[in-house]
């Protein structure tokens, strides 16, 4: 089978489809993967087919990082500088969509997998029913009554918040899919078909459900499969000073940060 990833993000948005990448090219299925040019290397690395979406969506998500990652933002401040996001990606959005389609008229995959950040790949749910499968390496991007968007931290507002944080989300995102289609003459999609496939289409969590349980009001259609990652420790080797600390020390204790670029983690 030939497959189409799409990933559209940081190295921790990288990751997760890379890995499923590899796993499906094990299967003998064909992969290829659509991605920034800043982490092509990263596809070759793991032996995958690298397509280059060009480095402005990257350079975009950095300097806007901030605004989402800020611990003391305020809920208030938090949803007026997403929907700001939102808006001034609408041109970067555009420019993705069209490598999106473009890629998919070039290699017509017979599978679509696609992250949040690669949503216009939805669209092509609307024809063809299943041919493109939501990835979510992060919880609480489908409406679930219990917990906010994860745009919104995905903490526990209250059911009114909690519907309104998904509704401020699927307005924008239905909008900018409807614009983008309308601009590359693509058929049939418009409001109601893009609500009906972002509510009903396929989506696989690779998350532990030993971290996020299911939330029990979600559709049949949402699994959470589980996390799986990568073997990166096959061009590593640790160096002298790493392996003289691990000799003097019985216990170790590791922690690490990703994507935390803000000045209050």
């Amino acid at each position: 089978m030939n497959v189409l990833l799409v990933a559209i993000g940081t190295r921790g948005d990288m990751e997760p489809v890379i890995t499923l990448g590899q796993l499906l090219q094990d299967r003998g299925h064909q992969v290829s993967v659509l991605l920034p040019e800043q982490f092509c290397a990263l596809a070759q690395q793991a032996r995958l087919n690298p397509i280059s979406l060009g480095p402005r969506w990257y350079e975009f998500m950095m300097s806007i990082l901030n605004s989402f990652t800020d611990a003391s933002m305020s809920w208030w401040k938090r949803c007026t500088s997403l929907l700001s996001a939102i808006k001034e990606s609408k041109p970067i959005h555009d420019e993705i969509a069209k490598h999106i389609h473009n890629t998919v008229i070039t290699t017509n995959p017979d599978r679509i997998v696609f992250s949040a950040k690669a949503l216009f790949a939805a669209i092509y749910n609307i024809d063809q029913p299943g041919r493109a499968i939501f990835h979510c390496p992060l919880p609480y991007l489908h409406k679930t009554r219990y917990h906010t968007h994860v745009g919104f931290k995905g903490r526990k507002a209250g059911a009114w918040l909690n519907k309104l944080s998904y509704r401020l989300v699927d307005h924008k995102v239905t909008k900018l899919l409807v614009d983008s289609a309308k601009q590359l003459n693509i058929a049939h999609v418009d409001k109601q078909s893009v609500k009906n496939v972002l509510e009903t289409q396929t989506a696989i969590y690779t998350l532990s459900p030993a971290l996020f349980e299911r939330p029990k009001d979600w559709r049949d259609n949402i699994k959470v499969l589980g996390f799986h990652e990568r073997d990166k420790t096959d061009q590593w080797s640790p160096d002298n000073a790493l392996l003289s600390f691990l000799d003097r020390h019985e216990k170790i204790l590791f922690v690490t940060f990703g994507s935390m670029t803000n000045s209050k983690p």
